[in-house]
């Protein structure tokens, strides 16, 4: 008996042009729990503002990183669920993304075509920190197209449970493997390492009712849900395994409009340490598990670009764990660790 496993990530364009990636940045932004507004301000925001302006610009910059096998997160993360199933045939694997192709229902839908009498489905999003637009929002949409497609998809047949795998920020399997990537570098050469981790309006941090306002308690343990505090925790023991004798900072990319998002900032950060004559930096991103537009061009392309322009020499980046051999085999224990299994 098979256990099914539906690999999880936010999504991509089906192409990149701009009428496809206007598509899924619509689909996207207009998620609540993306942009925290009601309806009718988020909806001016996204189709009036955002979209017109930010679609030809993020066509452009998809277009330098795609590949033969089109959108990256998407081709990686099917071919993390190849080796999945060639690692752990006990597994059934699929890969569904919240927005555009493949979708959750598709996914599903696959499932049940190939393992009729299947008994669980393990939902996994491969996020490893905890956050409202990513894990929560993933969860929310799985578990409402199951509930919404179970009786027509499972008809006949047993209907099965369906959990999903907690973040897994601080888990062994998941350090380890991240400091393996970054060991494959020479430490010694570089007068920074960076850990930059998607942002987040710092709204949506202070809404946790574990905050105390006060920027030091992400810094103290205070990781219940809160995204912020979980990253400086995966920071932290990412570093006690390197054992690092060079400074190391942690810093927030991606921020989206006018307002303030968490600090610091990437990509200021990046250029005050090169005018600051630290010329060798090393970048990792431990909040992708898979590369993306937000590694492959934010990072290692505009990033790096703009260090360089500033006075930088050396700008490396640590590849994400990606389909990595190594990680595909821990991650089929991974994602069966009952400790990170909650039935939705």
């Amino acid at each position: 008996m098979k256990t099914g496993v539906i690999l999880n990530n936010i999504g991509s364009p089906d192409a990149p042009d701009t009428k496809s990636v206007r598509r899924y940045l619509r689909e996207f932004l207009m998620d609540p729990g993306v942009i925290e507004l009601p309806f009718i301000f988020r909806f001016i925001l996204v189709y009036l503002i955002i979209t017109p302006f930010r679609a030809p610009k993020s066509a452009a910059k998809y277009q330098k990183i795609w590949t033969p096998a089109g959108s990256p997160l998407v081709a990686i993360t099917k071919s993390i669920a190849q080796k999945l199933e060639k690692f752990k045939n006990t597994l059934s694997v699929e890969t569904g993304m919240v927005f555009q192709n493949p979708s959750l229902l598709a996914s599903i839908k696959n499932l049940q075509q190939k393992n009729p009498d299947l008994e669980k489905i393990y939902f996994v999003p491969m996020y490893p920190q905890f956050s409202t637009a990513t894990t929560e929002a993933s969860d929310k949409k799985f578990k409402t197209e199951f509930e919404k497609n179970k009786n027509k998809i499972f008809k006949g047949s047993r209907i099965p449970e369906i959990y999903t795998l907690k973040p897994f920020y601080d888990h062994p399997l998941f350090i380890n493997n991240t400091v393996r990537k970054i060991m494959a570098f020479d430490l010694n050469t570089y007068d920074t390492v960076v850990f930059s981790y998607h942002g987040l309006p710092k709204s949506a941090i202070l809404k946790n009712p574990h905050c105390k306002l006060d920027n030091k308690c992400c810094e103290t343990g205070m990781k219940k849900n809160c995204y912020r505090s979980q990253c400086f925790e995966t920071t932290r023991l990412i570093c006690q395994k390197l054992d690092l004798k060079i400074p190391v900072l942690t810093t927030f990319q991606s921020r989206l409009g006018p307002s303030e998002w968490i600090k610091p900032y990437t990509d200021e950060m990046l250029i005050l340490l090169a005018q600051q004559n630290k010329k060798r930096v090393l970048i990792v991103c431990p909040a992708f598990t898979v590369d993306c537009l937000e590694t492959l061009e934010e990072i290692k392309l505009e990033n790096r670009k703009a260090f360089i322009d500033s006075g930088g020499d050396t700008f490396d980046y640590v590849p994400c764990l990606n389909d990595d051999d190594q990680w595909c085999q821990d991650l089929t224990d991974l994602i069966q660790d009952p400790s990170l299994l909650k039935q939705l």
